[in-house]
């Protein structure tokens, strides 16, 4: 049996949610990461939560469980694009990615495949 991915992201219903919003708020990242493993649903893990912050899992339990705070604030710009938790809930700015996504769906379905002058689709490499 295929075993479920989690989500890339925190459901809505966990950004709404009152304790949320204040641990945001208060910048009191164990907390956040706590709801977000509680409340983030099937597969929101210290390990799944590392993965997307670009911690180490042992740093993500260091924070939910209240051995270190964090203080930087580039610690909370990679939980915020990790879990995509809009900037301003940490007071930050908004998110490259809150910028783009408000008219992805617009730029996906205008996208169009790169062709050659011939009509046929040409192949984009990335140069190593």
């Amino acid at each position: 049996m295929a075993r479920q991915r989690p989500a890339d992201f925190l459901p809505a219903c966990v950004l709404a949610r009152p304790d949320f919003v204040e641990a945001c708020a208060a910048r009191d990242l164990g907390a956040v990461l706590r709801l977000a493993k509680q409340w983030g649903g099937l597969g929101f893990s210290a390990s799944h939560l590392a993965r997307r912050c670009e911690m180490t899992v042992s740093r993500v339990q260091d924070y939910a469980n209240g051995r270190i705070q964090a203080k930087r604030v580039e610690i909370f710009e990679r939980v915020a694009d990790g879990l995509r938790i809009p900037g301003a809930m940490f007071d930050l700015a908004a998110r490259p990615w809150e910028r783009d996504s408000q008219d992805s769906h617009v730029v996906e379905a205008t996208r169009s495949e790169p062709s050659t002058e011939d009509g046929e689709l040409s192949v984009l490499r990335a140069n190593s």
